[in-house]
């Protein structure tokens, strides 16, 4: 039996570290929520057990009005405060808007803030800024109100578009690629059932608001109009090669995507002879736009006049920069998603496009032949049964596993955690504390008791 020995120096230090986390949200009044984040001592260090009741409700006072009827608030941006783009904030939307109607709740959903939003504050809903409003108001008109938990990076809740027992993650971690005989712990691969459901929510959930369609609209009539459409998403910033390596997959290059997009063009050209091509390039790196210029013809590639590289990461820093940001993602988004055929990546933005156009042909420029006959296949059930599925799924849930799935410990002075990951929490904690208080389910997320959810949820 071996022993551990702790310094003087180590102990102090990871005192310390707690001590400052719980100064912090005494400061912050966050300290009141007891049911949710708590600091215990445990021997030599510090432990911050996180509960995310998902989903937190409260029962309202009775109304004529809405008797019966469950409102479920969906707000994804609670601990979003750094690094997250519109559309992984919109995916995380669409699996807990999912999650909801699943649930035979009414939804709506509040963006408050986001780096691709704006920045936070009283009564702010950034969500109608891009989209048409979804059941506004009916959080304050019905019986029961349930509230989305916060964002689900770090625990493993179940999502409504799981189907691989063995896979990991929510629908903002999906993959293009299936890793599953290639490593151990791997996410989802995105399957033609998965994107026929989320297309299904999308269809009749998420509306472009109508100042957003038309500039899509506009810039569709002018440069794209009447030709056969190629759109071509290229990552390749260093922040993508590092999360490629991490998930043990390959960064493809350059001319990977140069040469998948000639090979579409050939296709073609030999079955559409008198058919006008253009590229649609949505990318990264300020050299890419000079690259394909040069290889298809400077009149053939359109692009957004979106910031990009080295000038995007300044506007990041600035939260005024939110929407104008928000508004060129999304247009990328609208606008690669009305194309014939689309040459991509691993990329949330690529996912999100994949999923408005359920007829357009994917080309993951890192995949193989199974990849890409999964990825262009048929759903074997239709979105109707998908979503009695989905359901079905949802509602056999018994609370024990509810409540084994929403409980984790977070160690944040474990030795075998890194530097990084620790910060990252940390951060994520104190985006928390700084979003609750612009919360519509701030009272619900400080008073949700288990024996309430027991009765709303019929477990």
């Amino acid at each position: 039996m071996s022993r551990h020995f702790v310094s003087t120096k180590m102990l102090f230090d990871k005192v310390l570290f707690g001590l400052v986390l719980v100064m912090l949200l005494v400061c912050s009044g966050y300290m009141t929520l007891t049911d949710n984040v708590f600091y215990k001592r445990n021997a030599s260090n510090f432990e911050m057990d996180i509960e995310t009741k998902n989903p937190v409700a409260r029962t309202q006072r009775h109304t004529r009005e809405r008797e019966g009827e469950v409102a479920c608030v969906v707000e994804p941006a609670l601990t979003s405060c750094g690094g997250i783009g519109f559309a992984s904030v919109l995916l995380q939307t669409i699996d807990d808007l999912t999650t909801c109607l699943a649930r035979g709740f009414t939804p709506t959903v509040i963006w408050m803030a986001c780096d691709s939003c704006g920045p936070s504050g009283p009564g702010r809903n950034y969500w109608t800024w891009y989209f048409e409003a979804i059941n506004p108001g009916i959080e304050n008109r019905t019986d029961t109100r349930v509230c989305m938990g916060i964002s689900r990076e770090y625990f493993d809740l179940t999502s409504a578009y799981r189907t691989r027992p063995g896979a990991e993650g929510k629908l903002v971690d999906f993959r293009f690629a299936d890793m599953e005989n290639q490593i151990s712990s791997y996410f989802q691969p995105i399957t033609a059932e998965i994107r026929a459901l989320v297309s299904h929510v999308i269809s009749g959930y998420i509306k472009p608001a109508p100042r957003v369609q038309k500039m899509v609209d506009t810039f569709y009539q002018s440069f794209m109009a009447g030709r056969i459409n190629i759109g071509v998403h290229v990552r390749l910033l260093e922040e993508h090669v590092e999360e490629m390596t991490i998930m043990g997959q390959k960064t493809p290059k350059l001319q990977d995507f140069l040469r998948t997009t000639k090979h579409i063009m050939d296709d073609i050209k030999a079955e559409k002879a008198d058919k006008e091509i253009r590229i649609f390039l949505a990318y990264d790196r300020d050299d890419i736009i000079a690259s394909f210029e040069e290889e298809f013809g400077k009149d053939n590639v359109v692009h957004t006049s979106a910031f990009r590289g080295i000038e995007m990461d300044k506007r990041l820093e600035d939260k005024v920069w939110g929407r104008h940001l928000g508004d060129q993602v999304f247009m990328d988004i609208l606008l690669m998603s009305r194309c014939d055929y689309l040459v991509h990546d691993e990329s949330n933005v690529v996912a999100v496009a994949y999923c408005f156009n359920p007829e357009i042909q994917s080309y993951f420029v890192s995949g193989d032949a199974s990849d890409h006959k999964r990825l262009n296949g048929q759903s074997r059930d239709s979105p109707v049964e998908l979503f009695r599925q989905a359901v079905a799924k949802e509602t056999r849930i018994s609370w024990d596993q509810l409540e084994k799935q929403k409980m984790i410990s977070l160690s944040i002075t474990d030795p075998s955690m890194s530097g990084d990951d620790r910060q990252e929490i940390v951060e994520r904690m104190r985006c928390f504390v700084r979003n609750v208080k612009w919360s519509r389910c701030g009272r619900e997320f400080a008073a949700s008791k288990r024996e309430n959810l027991r009765a709303l949820m019929g477990v």
